[in-house]
């Protein structure tokens, strides 16, 4: 699975890995709100100076990375030359919060490990905020950490593609926001994570198709309908959305396919919720927002794999781990015996199969092997 030459790189990642779940698991159990505190901040420090103390050079410390510093050390100009609020609307320009935060630290220092620090902070800050947010006292144990696995893929991603992730980890933050029905943080969080990456944008989606279904009782088939018929709509219409995107900055996107294979389990992720629906809603109301999130995640199932819609798929992350906590909590506490032990494990093993497929993915495809200090 991992060259020889890249296991070394991979033990790393996989310490501070553990070493970031053990921080989790020990402050959302701890009974003392300073420990608490003392604790998530531990975290997120750690993967922060992690990530910043990575060397960044032409094919290391990341695909884009380069591209970062390269921008950064170039803002010397005023503000005016970076923001062309015609091509922004236009989608001919990079968001205008990505030049107006970069600007402003490049006016305090011309060091890029400053801009990186930042930069990492608020997003392991929005990885480290939206687990915190996941958790539920009946969670099932160690085990119950396990999904935040993927918000670590991500993190990993963040190396490669640093202003999306940025974007995903704020809308992360609104979106848990939602989730407990605070719709003024919900929308300025979001709002900011547009104007970082228009990607995000998709993050509406959950809340307009909660609301316009939020009073039938039970949306299992139409969830179901939505993702197959949504699929087969795209499908039809890629070339549609290939002419619209033709002559903005997203165009080289359009020619990009991907496997098959590597989205598979976010289909399966959606096919479980679904068979659990009635379950997962009576556990806990809020999971049919989750399940929206989960089933609008699969709808676009063929925009990732054909017109290489990979960043949209990345914004659904936090409901895939949302999903994936919730239904270990179900296996747990509503069964027993072997389909406890099956259900239960089966997850388990899941988010471990799904979590270094993700990684071999990075190995094979971006510049975080080897990883260097410097």
């Amino acid at each position: 699975m991992f060259t020889a030459t890249a296991f070394p790189s991979v033990m790393i990642y996989l310490t501070v890995m553990v070493v970031f779940l053990s921080c989790m698991y020990l402050s959302l159990h701890s009974k003392q709100p300073m420990v608490k505190k003392i604790v998530l901040l531990s975290a997120i420090l750690l993967l922060t100076c992690f990530a910043v103390m990575r060397e960044v050079s032409y094919g290391v410390g990341g695909t884009d990375a380069i591209t970062y510093v390269r921008d950064f050390l170039n803002m010397r100009k005023s503000l005016a030359n970076y923001i062309d609020f015609e091509k922004v609307l236009s989608l001919q320009q990079r968001e205008p919060l990505y030049y107006l935060f970069g600007w402003s630290v490049r006016r305090v220092t011309d060091n890029y490990k400053v801009y990186f620090f930042l930069w990492h902070f608020f997003i392991v800050t929005g990885f480290v905020y939206a687990a915190a947010k996941s958790y539920k006292k009946d969670s099932w144990g160690v085990g119950s950490v396990l999904p935040l696995m993927l918000l670590f893929a991500g993190y990993i991603h963040s190396f490669n593609v640093m202003r999306n992730w940025l974007a995903i980890a704020i809308a992360m933050i609104g979106l848990s926001f939602l989730r407990r029905e605070n719709l003024k943080y919900y929308f300025l969080f979001l709002f900011m994570a547009v104007c970082i990456h228009y990607s995000t944008i998709v993050l509406t989606l959950p809340f307009l198709m909660s609301k316009l279904f939020k009073r039938l009782d039970n949306i299992k088939i139409p969830l179901a309908i939505f993702i197959v018929v949504g699929n087969m709509l795209i499908y039809s219409y890629i070339s549609f959305f290939s002419s619209i995107f033709a002559e903005t900055k997203f165009s080289s996107y359009m020619e990009v396919q991907s496997s098959w294979f590597g989205y598979l389990p976010i289909l399966l992720i959606a096919v479980v919720g679904l068979i659990f629906y009635d379950d997962l809603i009576k556990m806990e109301p809020s999971n049919k927002f989750v399940l929206w999130g989960v089933a609008l995640n699969a709808t676009m199932f063929i925009a990732y794999v054909k017109i290489g819609a990979y960043r949209i798929n990345d914004c659904f992350v936090i409901f895939r781990v949302w999903l994936l906590i919730e239904l270990g909590r179900l296996f747990y506490n509503r069964f027993k015996g072997w389909k406890r032990v099956s259900l239960v494990y089966g997850t388990n093993i899941f988010i471990v199969a799904y979590f270094l497929q993700q990684l071999n993915l990075l190995v094979r495809t971006s510049g975080i092997i080897p990883y260097r200090i410097g």
